[in-house]
């Protein structure tokens, strides 16, 4: 997930949780827009720090992560369903082909 979303769901997440406290808590609508403005501001702040560290503590790349062999590997993994797929459809058609003649044998042993 990119930065930018972190920062907006904190943001954001800062909003709604201010305001629910603030209208639990404050009497007037000021004190409703000042404390819920103080508490975005500092939900904002706060996760711009925290993806600082983090992208300071961690260097990722495009590199990182070995797609190529992760598509190999899943591609052969899929010719080999398809291939068990049409191998059962063979056992069970045989199979539905060998009951067909016990059913024949059976109704001209009846007769």
């Amino acid at each position: 997930m990119r930065e930018d979303h972190f920062i907006y769901f904190f943001t954001v997440f800062g909003f709604f949780l201010r305001l629910l406290f603030s209208i639990a808590v404050a009497s007037e609508i000021f004190d409703i827009l000042v404390y819920t403005s103080l508490i975005t501001f500092f939900f904002f702040i706060w996760i711009h720090l925290v993806l600082i560290f983090f992208s300071r503590g961690f260097r990722f790349s495009k590199d990182s992560f070995p797609k190529y062999e992760h598509e190999e590997f899943t591609d052969y993994i899929v010719k080999e369903i398809e291939n068990r797929e049409r191998d059962m459809h063979e056992i069970i058609s045989f199979i539905e082909s060998l009951s067909d003649e016990d059913d024949k044998k059976l109704s001209k042993s009846k007769n």
